[in-house]
């Protein structure tokens, strides 16, 4: 296992006074070998959740048992030069059995995978908060090696997605999921509730709301 990890972002760049994108490196050191008896960790994904904050989807050999599994996710905050793991993790086998890592802005998505003699079963996809660095929502899919997928575009917290079966196409599903925060739920009840709501009173009431994900 590599002492550092090496990974490039794209960003924009001041230069005599104009704005450029330019790639820019990164070295982190890598605590996982020498912390963890490890020897390989393979990255899948890096993006960024915050500004000089990413987060790393991998895979490792860190020791594990058939009911305990390492986290695979990691975190590196670049002002601190801190590579940790990330405060949450998934659940048994889905800490590394996972096949698509997107992130969409606000929000990423994980989805899983799991196969009983040859057939798909209904595993989680979960939804990544990045700024507060949780799971925000989860739901279900079966994974299958006939559909593909696609994502045309998203906007916020809407995630616009395409599935069609491969071979020969006849339709194209395609879904919008959008990651709600429950305050956003409790403001629409209140809305519901009184139409003439005044924003000012709207904004308060669901400020001090106080909602555990």
């Amino acid at each position: 296992m590599k002492e550092e990890i090496e990974f490039r972002t794209f960003e924009l760049v001041e230069k005599n006074g104009k704005w450029e994108g330019e790639y820019l490196q990164h070295k982190v050191a890598n605590p996982i070998k020498t912390n963890n008896n490890a020897n390989e960790l393979s990255v899948g994904a890096v993006w960024e959740m915050t500004p000089k904050k990413y987060m790393f989807v991998s895979i490792t050999d860190r020791p594990h048992t058939e009911n305990d599994y390492p986290n695979s996710l990691f975190v590196y905050e670049e002002n601190n030069k801190i590579f940790r793991e990330a405060k949450f993790a998934f659940e048994g086998k889905f800490r590394f059995q996972y096949v698509h890592y997107y992130s969409f802005g606000n929000t990423a998505m994980v989805r899983s995978f799991d196969f009983i003699k040859g057939e798909a079963l209904e595993t989680p996809v979960y939804y990544i908060d990045n700024e507060n660095e949780c799971i925000a929502a989860r739901t279900t899919w079966k994974c299958s090696y006939l559909n593909k997928y696609s994502f045309p575009g998203y906007d916020g917290n809407l995630i616009v997605d395409a599935e069609y079966e491969n071979g020969d196409v006849m339709q194209i599903r395609s879904r919008a999921t959008k990651v709600v925060d429950p305050k956003e739920l409790a403001a629409d009840m209140l809305c519901q509730l009184v139409p003439q709501i005044d924003d000012d009173l709207l904004m308060e009431a669901t400020g001090i709301l106080e909602l555990t994900k």
